[in-house]
C-alpha cells in the first residue's frame, strides 16, 4: 500500500500565495514578482564574524526571510499570474460560446467541472468574490464558496441532464449552511427539482436555479439592447435596470438584466 503524501507547511504557503495572487490582475502580480526578485538581497555577508549565537540566528532568519521574498513569493505570484491570464480566457470563451449558440446548448456540452466553472464566472459578474472548493466531485458537497459584504453564501451544482434534484440535497446544503454560517446558499442543476425539494426550500434562503431559469440568466450575460446599436442603453420600465438581448427556446428576446428578481421581458423590434 503506497504512501499518502503529506504536504508541508511550505507547500501550503506556496499553493495559498499561488491562490490570492491569482483573485489579482495579472498586470499587478507580474511587476511585483520582477521588482521582489531583482531588488531583495539574499545571502549573509562573507566576512562578518559572529561574536553570540543569537548573531548567527539573526544571520539564519535574515536569510531565510530573503530566500522568502526574493525567491517563494514571486514564483507564486507568477504561478498565480498564468492562472489569472487562463481563466480570463476560458471565461471570455464560455460566454463567447453562450452568445453564439445560446445558454442551453453551451451548459449540455460542459462537463460537471467546466459547469462549476462557469457558474462560479457568473458569480463573479454579480459582484462576489467565488471560490471553487474543488472537493465536491461530480456529487456532493459545497462546489463554490461566495463572499459579498463579509457575508458567506454557499453553492452547490448539479450537471444533470435528464435527472431531477431531490429534497435530500437541499437538506444536505441547508446543514453545510448552518455549520458554516452561511447567510445563504444557492442550488443550480441544468435539470430539474423535485415538489418536495421546492417545498423545503421554501421560507429558506435558498435559491433553486434549474435549467430553464439559468438559461435565462446566462443568456442575460449577453450585449445590453444599447450596445446593439448607437442609441441610449434602454432601461427597465418595472425596475431601472439595463434591458439585456437574449436567446430562448422560442428565439430571440429582451428581458431584464436583474433576472429572476424583475422578470420584465419585451420583444425584439
Amino acid at each position: 500500500m503506497s504512501r499518502r503524501y503529506k504536504k508541508s507547511a511550505g507547500d501550503n504557503l506556496f499553493e495559498e500565495l499561488v491562490k490570492a495572487s491569482s483573485l489579482v490582475a495579472w498586470w499587478v502580480t507580474l511587476p511585483l514578482a520582477l521588482l521582489l526578485f531583482y531588488f531583495v538581497p539574499y545571502g549573509a555577508p562573507t566576512d562578518v564574524k559572529f561574536q553570540q549565537p543569537t548573531d548567527m540566528v539573526s544571520s539564519m532568519l535574515s536569510m531565510l526571510l530573503g530566500a522568502l521574498f526574493k525567491y517563494l513569493v514571486p514564483m507564486a505570484l507568477v504561478f498565480g499570474a498564468v492562472l489569472s491570464i487562463f481563466s480570463s480566457l476560458k471565461s471570455g470563451q464560455m460566454f463567447r460560446n453562450i452568445k453564439k449558440n445560446g445558454a442551453h446548448q453551451t451548459v449540455q456540452s460542459l462537463s460537471w467541472q467546466d459547469f462549476e466553472y462557469l457558474l462560479s464566472e457568473w458569480f463573479k459578474k454579480q459582484g462576489y468574490s467565488s471560490e471553487l472548493t474543488g472537493g465536491g466531485g461530480a456529487d456532493g458537497g459545497v462546489d463554490i464558496k461566495l463572499h459579498k459584504e463579509n457575508e458567506l453564501y454557499l453553492v452547490q451544482c448539479k450537471h444533470y441532464k435528464a435527472w431531477k434534484v431531490s429534497v435530500n440535497v437541499v437538506r444536505e446544503l441547508y446543514g453545510v449552511m448552518a455549520a458554516e454560517k452561511a447567510v445563504g446558499g444557492f442550488i443550480v442543476t441544468s435539470g430539474r427539482f423535485t415538489k418536495e425539494a421546492h417545498e423545503f426550500a421554501e421560507g429558506k434562503q435558498i435559491d433553486l436555479i434549474d435549467g430553464s431559469k439559468l438559461d435565462i440568466i446566462l443568456d442575460s450575460v449577453s450585449l445590453p439592447v444599447n450596445e446593439m446599436s448607437n442609441d441610449e442603453p434602454k432601461h427597465c420600465p418595472k425596475c431601472g435596470s439595463n434591458l439585456t438581448l437574449r436567446q430562448g427556446k422560442y428565439g430571440k428576446f429582451v428581458g431584464c438584466s436583474s433576472y429572476p428578481k424583475c422578470r420584465y421581458t419585451e420583444a425584439t423590434k
